[in-house]
């Protein structure tokens, strides 16, 4: 029988976000930090030059991307070669002709890897992602699927949002473009990048937007009033040029009479009433410009609807794009524009957390103690600890085998940062019960993980079940091999694809997830042991994680995907 979970797991969830971000703010010395990263850079370059030696276009595209990214801070000139090596194999299958290419396996998994590519270069030179883009844009002689399309459009959107810092005008070229095939609620959002720095462009394109809307059927509800709904909330004067907010506002005013929504509310709503009631939610948008229009629809207000809503809204929609696009100063910039208190306390938290992302622990410091945010934990007691650990170790025997070893390890892993010592019983009990389970699937994921476990709390037993581990996955993997197009495609090209697919490719996934804890464990002993994989691409892309993870910083606490149950 299930028993549900220790309430020492329920401790965990409790404290979830204060342990993530105290993991993240531990380091280690500046300099052993800087020496750690010097060896991730000589991986790196070791591994460029070994890109050469792969017979798959897809390995050299995907590790080759991987790469130039991470190497570019270090080594710009090498990383824009690489990536310009990425979109030639990239281009060999997305402009190749005939057959059935634009439907294929292969052809979807390169417009990914054109997608992910195009990202980590946008981060570091905006004009020659959208050089890249144009530059690998799918070519066929058949229609491509729907699907490709809507990618290729939002792809295009994503990075004119980042060329619109430094190039607004071809990000407004770009957004016509993908106004031409449909309404999306991105050019929304390019709109607001574009206002923030070219007011009169922003204007342009926001005339050619109420243009293309008197066509559009709004009672749609997506893409068009969603499109709608967000235009008129988002892109508001000052920002939007007055007569033109106007003229959407008359759109949305018109349909809403058109359809009815002048009349009383029907005592059982019909066909049109679900646009009324959209209609209902932007009337305090639309009182400020049409306000006699606005009285004949006012019984469709909501009961709860604020007035003070325009401003606030407008204000997340800028703090949203900034905080996937903009910089930790352009986000502390908008306290400026909103005085609000509780979204200042808003703009603190996500610029608290940008800095994280961007590994920049310090800064995430100042600004929580510039603003009264508390973001180190609170130890828990130790008597609740005890009391906790009691309970636990009453409940295991109750539990299925799967979920003792599950609770064991997130309490030890969870006791990592305060106390250590008991944080091993517990990885040492989890560790019993692992190699006391049936030889499989199962017990070789769960190793894994615990070998994951002992590196987070700096143990030596971590690599000494790797070490016992590595053989298995050298056989799973040939077997794998062996059974390509039976079990599933694990090879392309003769060598074996990243895609994850299959039991063997998730066993490697959940290893490369867990990069970080062996890298930040002992590197140079990480490194050795992808010396073990057989298969060259294998190791390559084992070596290249550990590097990245280096890079990006100490692990965040327990909660990495590495750990998903």
């Amino acid at each position: 029988m299930n028993r549900p979970c220790s309430s020492f797991l329920a401790l965990l969830v409790t404290l979830f976000f204060s342990i993530s971000v105290v993991q993240a703010q531990q380091t280690t010395t500046k300099e052993a930090n800087a020496e750690l990263r010097e060896k991730a850079y000589k991986v790196l370059e070791s591994l460029a030059g070994q890109i050469g030696s792969l017979q798959s276009a897809e390995n050299r595209a995907r590790i080759g991307s991987n790469i130039a990214g991470s190497l570019w801070p270090h080594d710009e000139e090498r990383a824009r070669a690489l990536f310009a090596s990425v979109a030639e194999d990239i281009k060999v299958v997305l402009q190749r002709q005939g057959d059935d290419s634009p439907r294929d396996e292969t052809f979807r998994i390169f417009l990914k890897l054109r997608d992910d590519t195009i990202e980590r270069i946008a981060q570091h030179d905006p004009e020659l992602a959208l050089s890249f883009l144009q530059k690998t844009e799918p070519v066929s002689d058949k229609p491509l699927p729907r699907e490709a399309l809507e990618m290729e459009q939002s792809l295009k959107l994503r990075v004119a949002r980042r060329v619109a810092t430094r190039n607004p005008e071809v990000a407004v070229k770009l957004a016509r473009q993908a106004l031409e095939s449909r309404l999306s609620s991105e050019i929304v959002t390019l709109l607001l990048r574009v206002s923030g720095k070219d007011k009169q462009q922003a204007q342009a394109l926001h005339r050619d937007i109420v243009d293309k809307l008197r066509d559009a059927d709004i009672t749609n509800y997506y893409p068009e009033w969603d499109f709608t709904q967000n235009l008129l909330r988002h892109f508001t004067p000052p920002a939007a040029d007055d007569v033109t907010y106007r003229e959407a506002v008359n759109i949305v005013i018109n349909r809403a009479l058109a359809e009815g929504c002048s009349k009383p509310k029907p005592a059982e709503y019909n066909q049109h009433s679900s646009f009324c009631i959209y209609v209902g939610g932007l009337l305090p948008y639309i009182e400020r410009y049409s306000p006699a229009q606005a009285g004949r629809l006012k019984h469709w207000m909501p009961e709860q609807q604020l007035r003070g809503s325009i401003d606030i809204n407008q204000a997340y929609a800028e703090l949203n794009e900034l905080s996937e696009n903009g910089t930790v100063d352009e986000m502390l910039a908008l306290r400026s524009k909103y005085p609000d208190p509780e979204f200042q306390r808003e703009i603190h938290r996500r610029a608290i957390h940008k800095a994280e992302q961007l590994g920049d622990p310090e800064r995430a410091r100042k600004i929580a103690g510039d603003s009264g945010e508390q973001i180190e934990p609170n130890q828990v007691p130790v008597e609740q600890i005890e009391r906790e650990l009691a309970k636990l170790q009453k409940e295991l025997p109750d539990m299925p085998v799967r979920q003792q070893f599950l609770t064991l390890l997130g309490a030890g892993l969870f006791l990592v940062p305060q106390d250590q010592t008991t944080a091993l019983k517990l990885l040492k009990q989890a560790d019993s019960v692992v190699y006391a389970m049936e030889p499989g699937k199962d017990q070789t994921q769960y190793q894994i993980m615990l070998a994951m476990g002992y590196c987070y709390a700096q143990d030596d037993r971590g690599f000494a079940i790797m070490e016992s581990v590595l053989p298995k996955l050298n056989e799973l993997i040939a077997a794998g091999a062996k059974l390509d197009g039976y079990d599933t495609g694990y090879l392309r090209d003769g060598e074996w694809n990243m895609t994850g697919k299959g039991s063997v490719g998730n066993l490697l996934t959940r290893l490369s997830e867990g990069a970080g804890y062996f890298a930040w464990s002992d590197f140079d002993r990480a490194v050795t042991l992808t010396t073990q994989f057989e298969r060259g691409e294998i190791r390559m892309m084992a070596q290249l994680k550990l590097a990245q993870a280096i890079l990006a910083g100490r692990p965040r606490g327990i909660y990495s995907s590495a750990f998903r149950y």
